[in-house]
C-alpha cells in the first residue's frame, strides 16, 4: 500500500510529533483537534523542535521552511477523508478514544488504515468501535517521537495480516524501529518502564534527591535519560495513567500507583508541557 497523506487525531505532545516525522520524510498531514488554540502551541513546538536541528547542522532552513509546509490542521474532522492511515493520539481514555475512533471510521476511505497510539489499552477492545476492525491496530510511539526511534506495532484480534505488514512498511519509511508486541496490558515496554518509574517515586518520597536517581539509572544502565526525565517528558498523568490501566488489568500490586506520582498530576505538576514536574523545566 502507498502512503500519501496521514491524518493525526490530536495536537498533544505526541500527536505532534507523529505528524511531524511523518512530514520530515516527505509526508502530506493533517492534524485535527477540537481545540483550535492548541494549534498555534504545537506549531511553536515543532519550530522549536526544527531550529535546534539547523542549530545543530542536521537540517537546514530550506529544508524546515519545506516540512512546515506539508503540515496542515483542521478542527473538521471531515478533513481526514482522503488520508491514507489515520493515527489516533488523544488522551489515554478508553470511552473517548472509542468514540474517536468510531468518528474517525465514518469519513475516511475505506481502504484507509486506522491506528491508535495507546499505552496500554486493548486494541481488541479499541478495535469494537469500528465496523471494520480488520483494517485496524495500535502503535506504541514514545516520547519525544522525533527523537525516540522505536514504535511497538500491537496487532488486535481482528487485526489482518495485511495491514499489519502495511503499518511495520510505513513506520519504516518514518525511520522507526518496530517490534510486535502483544495485545496485553502494557504490551512490552509498559511492562517493564513503569516498575523502575514507581520505584523511582517511592525514593522521592524517602528525600532522595531527583537528580542522583537519574545519574543512577543512567549510569548503571547505560542509558541516555533517566528514568524520572522520562516520566516528566511524557507526563505524570501519562504515568499515572498507564499505571492505573496495567493494575486494574492485572490485579498486581506492584503497577499501583504510587502517591507522590497521584500528588504530582494533582497538583497540575506534569512535567515538561506545564514546566514544572519532578524537574523544572523553565
Amino acid at each position: 500500500m502507498e502512503f500519501k497523506k496521514i491524518g493525526i487525531i490530536g495536537t498533544g505532545l505526541m500527536g505532534g510529533g507523529i505528524a511531524q516525522v511523518c512530514a520530515q520524510v516527505g509526508y502530506e498531514t493533517v492534524s485535527y483537534d477540537v481545540n483550535e488554540a492548541a494549534f498555534e502551541r504545537t506549531q511553536g513546538i515543532i519550530q522549536t523542535s526544527m531550529d535546534k536541528m539547523v542549530a545543530r547542522g542536521k537540517f537546514t532552513p530550506e529544508y524546515v521552511t519545506e516540512v512546515l509546509a506539508r503540515m496542515s490542521y483542521t478542527t473538521d474532522i471531515a478533513n481526514l477523508s482522503d488520508c491514507d492511515i489515520v493515527v489516533e493520539a488523544v488522551f489515554e481514555n478508553l470511552e473517548i478514544k472509542l468514540n474517536v475512533l468510531k468518528q474517525v471510521e465514518e469519513v475516511v476511505g475505506e481502504k484507509c488504515l486506522i491506528c491508535s497510539n495507546t499505552s496500554a489499552l486493548s486494541i481488541t477492545t479499541l478495535g469494537t468501535a469500528l465496523q471494520h476492525p480488520e483494517r485496524f491496530m495500535g502503535t506504541h510511539f514514545f516520547s519525544p517521537v522525533p527523537v525516540m526511534k522505536l514504535v511497538e506495532l500491537v496487532p488486535g484480534l481482528e487485526t489482518s495480516e495485511e495491514t499489519y505488514a502495511a503499518v511495520a512498511h510505513w513506520a519504516e519509511s518514518i525511520k522507526k524501529v518496530s517490534i510486535k508486541a502483544p495485545d496485553t496490558c502494557g504490551f512490552i515496554s509498559n511492562r517493564l518502564m513503569p516498575l523502575p518509574q514507581n520505584e523511582g517515586a517511592e525514593l522521592l518520597a524517602l528525600g532522595v534527591d531527583p537528580y542522583d536517581i537519574d545519574a543512577c539509572w543512567m549510569l548503571f544502565n547505560q542509558a541516555p535519560v533517566g528514568t524520572l526525565s522520562i516520566v516528566d517528558t511524557g507526563g505524570a498523568h501519562t504515568t499515572v495513567g498507564c499505571l492505573t490501566s496495567i493494575y486494574e488489568g492485572m490485579e498486581d500490586d506492584r503497577y499501583r500507583p504510587h502517591h507522590y506520582l497521584k500528588q504530582l498530576v494533582a497538583a497540575g505538576r506534569l512535567g515538561v508541557k506545564t514546566g514544572q514536574g519532578i524537574f523544572k523545566w523553565n
